[in-house]
This record gives structure tokens, C-alpha cells and sequence, in this order.
């Protein structure tokens, strides 16, 4: 039996599996399987024998959510990036 939830506006199960996340996010297990490497979705849990997602944080991940005075993933690579060139441009290269 094909799992269909109810047509409540905003609500999702608490934890989907891949088939569940493909239709909730209209995306393909390679995207999906993508994004988690990309960091853009969280990793699944080993739970009960299958890979599972909490549906909030992947609710949270795909709104940009963080934690109030956390630095974004964006922000924290570029800060690194640019710290490195002016190390390099210090060092002549």
C-alpha cells in the first residue's frame, strides 16, 4: 500500500524514507542522493533498517534555516577561500 498523506495544508510525516522524500520534494533519488552530498540536505538516519530523514530538518535545510548566530555554509567557505588567497598573496604565489 502506496503511503498518501492526508490533504492537510503544511503537514509531513515526522521521517521519510527515499520514496517518500522523492515524492515530497518532486525530486530523484540521485538528486536527492546529490544534495545530501552537497550538504544542501541533511543525512539520512539508520532507523528501523532503513535510511530515514526527520522532515524538520530537512524543512529547515531546504529554508535556509540555521541557528541564530551560526555562520552559513556560504559564508564560512568564503571566509576561508579569501583568507587563504591573501596567505598565498602574502607568500607570492
Amino acid at each position: 500500500m502506496t503511503f498518501r498523506p492526508p490533504a492537510i495544508a503544511g503537514w509531513a510525516p515526522p521521517w521519510l524514507d527515499i520514496e517518500a522524500m522523492c515524492r515530497c520534494l518532486c525530486l530523484s533519488e540521485d538528486t536527492i542522493g546529490k544534495l545530501v552530498k552537497e550538504g544542501k540536505l541533511p543525512q539520512p538516519s539508520d532507523r528501523l533498517g532503513k535510511r530515514l530523514w526527520a522532515w524538520p530538518a530537512v524543512n529547515a535545510a531546504i529554508a535556509g534555516d540555521q541557528t541564530p548566530g551560526a555562520e552559513s555554509i556560504g559564508d564560512l567557505t568564503g571566509r576561508i577561500r579569501d583568507a587563504a588567497r591573501q596567505g598565498s598573496a602574502k607568500r607570492g604565489f
